[in-house]
């Protein structure tokens, strides 16, 4: 089965305020297959990045509304995951968890239950190795709040389940607004350690990496990069690695360029060298073989199309 069939459709409705005049837009979203590139790019929270750092469990729940004047956001997820939020300034949000284990935000072990005020804005990182909520919360801009987005309803219909989630999400965000807040929190050394990791392989996505490579520039001895890793993603740094170059080849996969006309080529761009290893590691975090993700490519030549049927890739 592609995982391209099994994600959900997000639900979108409209409901009311008490006064029964002004329209809030809300969106559910549900699903257990999480696709990153579907995430980043399908749905109003402002993700940058996500990704898959294990096959199961994996639940993903996320619910939000817009009165015209603030955005709200709900999301619960059950999974090994590693997400990036651009967070508009002035933005507050809160963690919580019954399995505080293994969660960090921003490289370091996550604080739960206080409510925390991104004042200028920028990147949220969060690594939850188990599950956890967020309660995110916006104001828009005061030119946005003149009747652009608010309109007046006469005679609208409310649905009851929409309305009860409206509820939650609107006291939410009244609960964010009326905590004192705490500002962005003063980073430790292992949170830096664990930058210079992601910047490390960010400058070589595809090249043959080994931990000294990032042990060296985080100024750091090779065992102390391995429990790093381990402490904050729950794996060491080769499968670290293998892992985010995974979800890089799903990128290809799901938008390939010119280049990316096999899984041999997209398996070789992301450093894979054996492409059935390549297929079995891809399906045992993904839930499906490559071939069967490979869309067809941005351009194609002119022969790579024949009846509207697309050639046959081979791994």
């Amino acid at each position: 089965m592609s995982t391209l069939l099994a994600f959900e459709t997000p639900v979108t409705d409209n409901t009311v305020d008490d006064t029964g005049q002004i329209s809030i837009h809300h969106t559910a979203f549900e699903t257990e297959r999480l696709d990153p590139t579907r995430l980043e790019t399908a749905h109003s929270l402002p993700l940058r990045q996500f990704r898959l750092l294990a096959a199961a469990p994996r639940q993903l729940l996320h619910q939000t509304c817009d009165d015209g004047s603030q955005q709200v956001h709900l999301l619960q997820i059950e999974a090994a995951v590693s997400l990036e939020l651009e967070l508009p300034p002035g933005a507050r949000y809160r963690l919580a968890s019954t399995q505080p284990e293994g969660l960090y935000v921003d490289h370091d072990p996550a604080v739960l239950g206080t409510v925390f005020e991104s004042t200028a804005g920028g990147p949220l990182r969060i690594v939850s190795r188990r599950s956890f909520s967020l309660e995110l919360v916006w104001r828009r801009p005061t030119e946005g709040t003149n009747g652009s987005s608010v309109t007046t309803r006469q005679g609208a219909t409310v649905v009851p389940s929409s309305e009860q989630a409206v509820r939650q999400l609107l006291d939410i965000a009244r609960n964010l607004w009326i905590t004192p807040a705490t500002g962005p929190r003063r980073r430790t050394p292992a949170a830096h350690v664990l930058e210079v990791v992601e910047q490390v392989l960010a400058e070589q996505p595809y090249g043959v990496l080994h931990p000294s490579d990032f042990a060296t520039p985080a100024r750091i001895s090779v065992r102390s990069l391995e429990r790093a890793l381990q402490r904050a993603y729950g794996m060491g740094p080769k499968r670290w690695i293998t892992n985010t170059r995974l979800n890089t080849a799903h990128r290809h996969l799901r938008n390939p360029g010119p280049e990316d006309r096999t899984v041999a080529q997209i398996a070789r761009r992301c450093g894979f060298l054996h492409a059935g290893r390549f297929s079995q590691a891809y399906r045992a975090l993904f839930g499906d073989y490559p071939h069967e993700v490979l869309a067809p490519p941005l351009t194609s030549t002119a022969g790579s199309l024949s009846s509207g049927r697309v050639q046959k890739r081979s791994e």
